[in-house]
Parts: structure tokens; sequence; C-alpha cells
């Protein structure tokens, strides 16, 4: 094969490299959360309805290291679980696999705000799609979600940047609806204030993050049946 580009043929080069390394050689670069910080939900397996028979698979992915983000993470599963026939599967970043990826119809990723940005771990995670994974996500559904602490601390910005990650890898992306007063909007995604301590996240907050989860079921479930699954 002629590669046209000589990024695409080293990001072709390194995806068969690690396809066809023998386990463990590519390790997780995902750091274990320290000493006395609530460790993420490990391989959590949401179903809906019917779901022996689930017509879709959404899987949501989170790194959280002091549990808010894991939290929103199960509000936006909560939401995706209220559409029957679709299967709902929920991950800490560090536990996700290539087969949950494969087998992924929607994609939702959810990170805390650091300094404006995606937090490193799941931006590793983002990179390692073609170079550890060896995937391509294209035809799938996207969604994002992000906590952060003050208003204006950078969590549309890391919503906006999850978003154009998976769209620079051929996906479909969507936000929650709304309607209000018989006027209907959207949003990028679904954000929140990081609460404080014994307090959780705002009405608002938590029914915008199941809307988010509900919003890409229902969207690959569309796709999926229209395309004969």
């Amino acid at each position: 094969m002629k590669c046209r580009s000589p990024l695409v043929c080293w990001i072709v080069a390194a995806a068969v490299v690690a396809a066809a390394a023998p386990s463990g050689v590519f390790a997780s670069r995902v750091p274990t959360p320290r000493d006395g910080v609530r460790p993420p939900l490990t391989a959590t397996l949401i179903q809906g309805a019917a779901a022996a028979q689930a017509e879709a698979n959404v899987l949501v992915v989170y790194y959280s290291q002091s549990g808010n983000t894991e939290r929103l993470a199960e509000v936006v599963a909560e939401g995706a679980q209220r559409v029957d026939g679709v299967s709902v599967t929920l991950k800490a970043v560090a536990d996700v696999t290539r087969e949950d990826l494969v087998e992924a119809d929607g994609l939702i990723l959810g990170s805390p705000t650091y300094y404006a940005n995606i937090a490193g771990p799941m931006k590793s995670f983002i990179d390692d799609w073609a170079l550890r994974y060896g995937v391509y996500l294209g035809g799938k559904v996207g969604g994002a979600f992000a906590t952060g602490g003050g208003d204006t601390g950078g969590k549309e910005h890391v919503v906006v940047s999850l978003l154009l990650a998976m769209m620079n890898n051929g996906m479909a992306v969507a936000g929650p609806t709304h309607e209000e007063a018989e006027v209907k909007f959207g949003y990028p995604g679904a954000s929140a204030l990081t609460p404080a301590p014994g307090s959780g996240f705002s009405d608002a907050e938590t029914e915008n993050a199941r809307l988010l989860g509900e919003r890409i079921a229902r969207l690959v479930l569309r796709i999926s049946t229209r395309v004969g699954g």
C-alpha cells in the first residue's frame, strides 16, 4: 500500500505493531489514584430493558480522581438506560478494552477540567485509539461531559475538545436537547460545577447529564435499526 502522507504511514505502522505485540507490551499510561481517593468504578455494566436482545450499545468512559466525574458519569449512564433496546456499559478510562470500543455504537466521554483542559489520562486514552487499540471509530455517535470548579473554569472547552477528538476520528457527535415554552434548543454536552463536600450536583446539571445519555442512546438505536443492526 502506498501512503500519500508520512503521518498516515506512521500511524498505520504503529497500529500494526501494537496489534501484533504480546499482551502487556503496551501498558496503560493511566496513573493509579492516590491513596485516600475514592477509586473509580471498574467495569460496571448497566443493562436496560431486554438487554439480552439489545439492538445497540452505548459505552460511557470517564476519568475521575476525586470521584466527581465518576458520579456525573453514573448519571449520564442512567439517562442512556432510559432507552429500551440499548445496552449501557460504564467504565473508568483505565479499564476500557479494544473490544469495548469496537462493539460500542455510541461513545460518551467524561473528563474533569484541569487548567481549562482535558485531564491527561483521558487525552492519552484518545491518543491511543490508533496507536494502542488500533481502532477507527467512524460511524459511531459521540457525546461529552465535564466537571470542574468555577463557572468559567473551562468546562465547555473540555466538552468541545472531546467532541473535536471524536469528530477527527470519523464520529458523529450530539448533545442534549431541551424544550422550554415551545422553544427547542440544544447544548454541546453536559457539565457540572464541582460540588461542595457533602453536597451533590444541582437538579439542572443532573437532568442535563441524563438528557445527554438519553439523546446519544436514542440516536444510536435509530441508526442501528435503520442499517439493520
